[in-house]
């Protein structure tokens, strides 16, 4: 069993990572994914800026379960060619340094199981027609072959490819720029995915049917109680719950033993997971709860966790964004 806490986008909060090595431990947790952007919040700048991402960089080197990876707003200061809303050009040299001298630390995905983990996403038509991927590929061949285009400098635009939904002129945006609607309307099929990226007001799951995407469907987490650890019975307890789970999705939680509602059993069918909560307004006003995302790759389990505790999951209807 490989069980991941992955976590959306820092923006400098350094203050937060003492709580996320806390839930690592509490939840027994085999790594710790980062999903990106370290830089540049709201007010953040010069010396500041620079503090937090080495703050950042040096917590993940004490920390050898711990992997970072790029979002748009790192490799804008790894690669300063390419600049971003938001960006500090009073950091640009110390920032740049501090990320290419560190650059075996960063990746640009990760994965679990059948989980790709990336920064925003990877779309099918940017995987077929840009990367050159393949159908069929496993999350593992895929993480794969997007980190090694990153030493690659004819391959890097390719990654930091923007569409219109965020401003830019490419027709299929990279997996460090991909906003929520490029995801949702153009998935790569056959894996899960779990990106950070666009500001969410919780962690937040969208799952697709056999064929096509789903017009309206209900987040799946696992239904918990707060402040228990998820033990390594959760899984095997939910395939003799599962019908007493749905009908009980909306009972308040108790102290008893977590149990675990498993990801959907379609055939083909795939879950995207959306965890930038940590994100803010310009003057500050939280958008998110600061959830974080504990997975269990064998499983494909999902749970909501905050700070130490574990909350339950109220399952949420979602509308689909299609593309013409």
């Amino acid at each position: 069993m490989t069980r991941v806490l992955l976590v959306g986008d820092l923006h400098t909060k350094t203050n937060l990572l003492p709580t996320i090595e806390s839930a690592g431990k509490q939840h027994n947790v085999d790594r710790i994914v980062l999903l990106g952007d370290y830089l540049d919040d709201w007010d953040m700048y010069g010396v500041r800026n620079v503090r937090s991402l080495r703050a950042i960089v040096d917590w993940a080197r004490e920390n050898k379960n711990v992997t970072l990876l790029l979002g748009n707003h790192d490799m804008g200061y790894l690669y300063t060619d390419r600049r971003h809303s938001g960006y500090d050009y009073t950091i640009e040299d110390p920032a740049s340094n501090i990320l290419y001298n560190n650059r075996d630390l960063f990746s640009v995905a990760d994965w679990a199981g059948n989980w790709l983990f990336t920064h925003a996403g990877l779309c099918a038509e940017w995987a077929h027609e840009v990367a050159g991927m393949s159908d069929n590929l496993s999350a593992k061949e895929l993480s794969e072959r997007l980190n090694s285009m990153l030493p690659d400098e004819g391959r890097l635009d390719q990654l930091r490819m923007v569409s219109a939904s965020r401003g830019g002129r490419e027709p299929s945006p990279g997996v460090v720029w991909a906003d929520q609607r490029d995801l949702l309307a153009d998935p790569y099929r056959g894996v899960n995915q779990v990106v950070g990226h666009t500001p969410q007001e919780t962690c937040t799951a969208y799952t697709f049917s056999e064929t096509d995407l789903a017009e309206d469907v209900d987040s799946i987490f696992g239904e918990v109680a707060d402040g228990e650890d998820i033990d390594a019975e959760a899984g095997a307890e939910a395939a003799d719950t599962e019908a007493s789970a749905e009908a009980e999705a909306d009972v308040k939680p108790t102290n008893a033993k977590p149990e675990a509602v498993d990801a959907p059993k379609e055939k083909h069918s795939e879950i995207i997971v959306f965890c930038d909560t940590f994100s803010t307004r310009r003057h500050g006003e939280a958008i998110g709860d600061k959830s974080m995302l504990l997975l269990d790759s064998e499983n494909d389990t999902l749970y909501r966790v905050l700070g130490e505790e574990i909350e339950e999951i109220e399952k949420r209807s979602t509308s689909w964004i299609g593309r013409d």
